[in-house]
């Protein structure tokens, strides 16, 4: 038995890429298994894990820094199933005309509705570029706001909040590897040269209401942008 990860664009095209990593977690983080993309039946691409008798999470991890890394969980582990993850992609970094992440463009596949992103202010002027947004309320209308203002695609947008819900559960293991470690930093330091940063730890910043931890949210953030 096993769990058949196929990957697609925002434009429902099979993503040919042989660098997206296929991480498979248990629930406490725990390495189960680790795939590269490759060819599957027909025109699609993906990857196979292991099942397990366990919940597990599932990342996909684009190593091109092309396209926001993904998460899906809680699987149940011990079943056959076949996951059709659509990957969306992001914006370049601010000052960098490569791919967010290390790897530069990537190859975005047939119909991807990413665009080429402008950076500069926005046109209400709220959020200066170079001071990261840090809270959740900030963080949701920075991304619109970018959209809105034409210095990121729609699909952009969605890539960019679907890494801030991924680095969000990523935060919450309690039994990262290393090499689990150094990837959660590496999709941190993405966020940050987009403009967004989330805090790891207790570094003595100030509270919020509810005494969370600002520029940390306390559940994946879900934004709509348009």
């Amino acid at each position: 038995m096993s769990l058949d990860v196929f990957i697609y664009n925002s434009s429902m095209y099979p993503l040919k890429s042989t660098r997206v990593e296929i991480l498979e977690n248990d629930d406490t983080g725990v390495k189960l298994d680790v795939q590269t993309s490759g060819p599957m039946s027909g025109r699609d691409y993906g990857a196979s894990l292991r099942s397990h008798n366990c919940p597990v999470i599932v990342w996909l991890d684009d190593r091109s820094g092309a396209y926001a890394a993904t998460d899906l969980g809680y699987l149940n582990g011990k079943r056959t199933t076949r996951l059709d993850v659509t990957l969306y992609p992001l914006p370049a970094p601010k000052h960098s005309g490569g791919g967010p992440g290390g790897g530069g463009g990537g190859g975005r596949g047939p119909g991807d509705r990413g665009g080429s992103p402008r950076f500069g202010s926005s046109k209400k002027g709220q959020f200066n570029l170079d001071e990261p947004q840090k809270t959740p309320a900030q963080i949701v209308e920075y991304i619109q706001e970018q959209v809105k203002a034409g210095n990121w695609t729609t699909e952009e947008g969605t890539g960019v909040s679907t890494l801030v819900a991924t680095v969000t559960r990523a935060m919450q293991l309690i039994q990262q590897d290393k090499a689990f470690s150094e990837r959660l930093a590496r999709w941190l330091n993405t966020l940050k040269a987009l403009g967004i940063m989330i805090r790891q730890g207790d570094d003595g910043g100030e509270k919020g209401p509810g005494n969370e931890r600002l520029g940390m949210p306390t559940h994946p953030l879900n934004v709509l942008t348009h």
